[in-house]
């Protein structure tokens, strides 16, 4: 049975219209494969919208970097230390040797942030940094308001 003119042209209309049709959403909605916020100490409660990030993209990866968390490590090593430096000194080693095997994520923890950031170049805080830093909002500490930008970005003018 063969199909008739009329039919032939909705056809080939609807196999033209295939790759926009598979392209429009993914074109509309671009979607960073990575997302890392670095704030200051002060910032770090104002970081907001990140549970509605993860839901509408589940896996995808987003890490929060308080840049206070080595001065808090610092301080908390410091607690009461010695006047004396030989003293202070050994009680400081003292007190790493009983973080035990905890000791490598609790430094990764504490300076990760500041070594991930200066490898990033980021200039101020807040900022929110897309994949791997093809793309940052400075300024911004709400998710859905920095991925809003980034789309913009990505769309271009």
């Amino acid at each position: 049975m063969r199909a008739g003119r009329g039919s032939q042209r909705i056809i080939l209309a609807a196999w033209l219209a295939l790759p926009t049709l598979l392209s429009g959403p993914l074109l509309a909605d671009p979607v960073p494969e990575r997302i890392e916020v670095f704030v200051a100490p002060e910032q770090a409660g104002q970081v907001s919208g990140q549970g509605a990030i993860e839901a509408r993209y589940p896996g995808l990866p987003i890490q929060v970097f308080d840049l206070g968390a080595a001065a808090h490590f610092e301080d908390q090593l410091s607690e009461g230390l010695s006047a004396d430096p030989a003293t202070a000194q050994a009680q400081v080693r003292q007190r790493l040797q009983a973080l035990g095997p905890e000791i490598e994520a609790r430094l990764r923890e504490a300076f990760g942030g500041l070594v991930r950031a200066d490898q990033l170049g980021i200039e101020r805080l807040p900022a929110v940094v897309f994949d791997d830093g093809q793309a940052v909002v400075y300024g911004v500490t709400d998710l859905p308001t920095a991925l809003s930008h980034y789309r913009r970005w990505r769309d271009g003018p």
